[in-house]
């Protein structure tokens, strides 16, 4: 009976092993389909790890663009940011928020002031409004500095890699570096015309691609899959 008993649980346990061992799925999105390949599977390495959720079981939403929450979710789950030291206090992010800790934890990284002296001056974080290209350039450019993943260039070489971008005067001064770091490791890339489009806002599956392209590049941890 015990002999019965042990090799019962042996099997379930070698069972469980197996099927704990199996890749996680990807998800069945209806609406990626579309998408190339690259794209689907960058989608799928991000929803899998629970870096950018979908928007629902069957869909992703890979056009929509990323809002501010949404991004701010995606970095605090990627770079494991830790809580800040200080509180930020946005009036619009309450502590009931479900987007709070992220938030508060991407706060240090805004660089406002960096972007344009108005900016330093906003006081809400304007969760469900849209994030642009600028600002996710500058907010992962920071954090990737920060952990010490990246080295801001020198004057001499953040003119050589913004020279060839055809909108590059328009980044403030102060912020020059970050860009230039980030087009030249590939943390972003240039759009037509090889223009930075500052302005232009991200879709939740080009966000996919350069967080995928950036947990890859930098060696970082992929996370324990959801399930």
């Amino acid at each position: 009976m015990k002999d019965l008993l042990s090799r019962a649980l042996a099997a379930a346990a070698a069972f469980a092993l197996v099927l704990y061992a199996q890749p996680p799925q990807k998800p069945a999105f209806s609406d990626i389909a579309t998408h190339s390949a690259a794209s689907q599977s960058a989608i799928a390495n991000m929803v899998s790890q629970g870096i950018i959720p979908g928007r629902s079981a069957q869909q992703f939403a890979p056009d929509a663009p990323l809002t501010r929450a949404e991004f701010a979710v995606s970095m605090q789950k990627m770079f494991n940011l830790p809580a800040a030291s200080q509180a930020a206090s946005f009036p619009d992010v309450p502590a009931s928020s479900p987007y709070h800790s992220a938030v508060e934890a991407v706060a240090p990284h805004l660089a406002r002031s960096l972007l344009c002296f108005r900016c330093a001056l906003v006081k809400n974080f304007s969760p469900n409004e849209v994030i642009s290209r600028a600002e996710m350039t500058m907010i992962m450019t920071h954090i990737l500095v920060s952990q010490n993943k990246l080295k801001l260039p020198d004057q001499s070489e953040t003119a050589a890699a913004l020279a060839a971008v055809t909108d590059g005067e328009k980044i403030p001064v102060p912020a020059r570096p970050y860009f230039a770091a980030a087009i030249k490791n590939n943390v972003v890339d240039l759009k037509p015309g090889k223009t930075i489009a500052l302005p232009l806002a991200v879709s939740r599956a080009e966000t996919a691609e350069y967080l995928a392209n950036v947990q890859k590049k930098f060696s970082m941890p992929v996370l324990r899959p959801v399930r």
